[in-house]
């Protein structure tokens, strides 16, 4: 999802045009990878699934995908966050990339789970944060009638 979606939301967020082409053409790399990795977990022959310091670690019984496979996922996912020409979106792209060498290196069997987690508690962050902002514009908008 993140190689798709994290495009999409930079370049609906961007105002440069040449930056927003570049997100909505990296969204449809994105796509590509999304269906590749989806036909191979369809073709898999299972899931190994275990746990791994209160993780849960699983390796899908196929022939691994080239690790550039593994490389283009975190650029898709990383780059349009911390090369947007919003700060907040910045932060927020230097926080994923952190956790993922966290928990690559913190938790190497079970890192996909552990990346997700983190992506799960920033989505929330973000959300709390937008409903924030929308609940302070509605407020002012209040003390204006």
């Amino acid at each position: 999802m993140w190689p798709v979606l994290t495009p999409a939301a930079a370049a609906y967020a961007e105002s440069d045009p040449e930056r927003n082409r570049l997100w909505w053409t990296m969204g449809g790399v994105g796509i590509v990878l999304a269906a590749y990795l989806v036909a191979k977990l369809a073709g898999a022959d299972g899931i190994d699934l275990s746990v791994y310091r209160h993780s849960l670690a699983y390796d899908p019984l196929f022939e691994r995908p080239p690790l550039v496979t593994d490389f283009l996922y975190l650029v898709l996912t990383v780059s349009p966050l911390i090369f947007s020409q919003r700060r907040a979106i910045n932060v927020f792209g230097v926080a994923v990339l952190a956790t993922f060498f966290l928990a690559l290196a913190a938790n190497r069997p079970a890192w996909y789970s552990v990346w997700c987690l983190a992506a799960a508690l920033f989505s929330l962050i973000i959300a709390l944060a937008i409903e924030e902002e929308r609940s302070s514009d509605f407020d002012g908008l209040e003390m204006q009638r």
